[in-house]
């Protein structure tokens, strides 16, 4: 839930494809865990406790790092991708990004608000919505740089309620699903502004009704 992640994983797959030397390509590391912008220290992120496994020693961390590389101090051995699997809250150590195991699924989005894995039908109706921007539509969580209370994950139910914001949900999933990798939206839409900014969020909705932003 930091806004840097982009950047981050593009700096990662950069290096390992670019660095000037081998032993630099294949010295690159990537940690990602669930927190929002530089709070390794907490487990709590936004409304979501993701356990005491989710909490990094940021200070023994670099030690090591920078012992190794600056006083000769004996390999981390870190893997060359970690990550920390929400849900399961478990960390999972990898060997490159993407996945080389990643399948790239499509889903789409369909009339009458549903989401799934079948091409909509030729001629369906396009989905509507008026924008106010003297009531433009609230940022509750998600991605952002400052480190205060409204960062990473929270319930998204109020507003999904808007009459400006279109929401497509699939059916209750039957069996466990790990999105791990990344995640675009192509999207096709008109408008009769000058301009107009489109915001797509990927959201978990829980048996309670919860709303939970992923990514967006």
């Amino acid at each position: 839930y930091d806004i840097h992640l982009d950047g981050i994983l593009a700096n990662f797959t950069g290096m390992v494809r670019q660095a000037s030397t081998e032993r630099a390509r294949q010295a690159q590391r990537l940690i990602v865990g669930p927190w929002a912008h530089w709070l390794p220290l907490s487990s709590v992120v936004g409304s979501i406790d993701f356990g005491p496994d989710a909490v990094l020693d940021v200070t023994a961390l670099r030690r090591d790092w920078f012992g190794a590389w600056l006083q000769d101090g004996p390999d981390p051995a870190l893997a060359p991708v970690r990550l920390f699997v929400m849900g399961e809250n478990v960390w999972r150590d990898e060997q490159e990004w993407p996945l080389a195991r990643t399948r790239y699924t499509p889903w789409y989005l369909q009339s009458g608000g549903e989401l799934g894995p079948d091409a909509p039908a030729s001629g369906t109706a396009a989905g509507e919505f008026v924008h106010d921007p003297a009531d433009p539509v609230p940022t509750v969580g998600g991605r952002l740089l400052g480190t205060g209370e409204f960062s990473g994950p929270y319930d998204q139910s109020a507003v999904g309620e808007r009459a400006d914001v279109l929401c497509y949900t699939s059916a209750p999933l039957t069996e466990p699903m790990e999105v791990t990798g990344p995640v675009r939206v192509v999207l096709w839409a008109s408008t009769d502004a000058a301009d107009t900014d489109f915001a797509a969020v990927l959201i978990d909705v829980r048996p309670d009704g919860t709303a939970i932003n992923l990514c967006e």
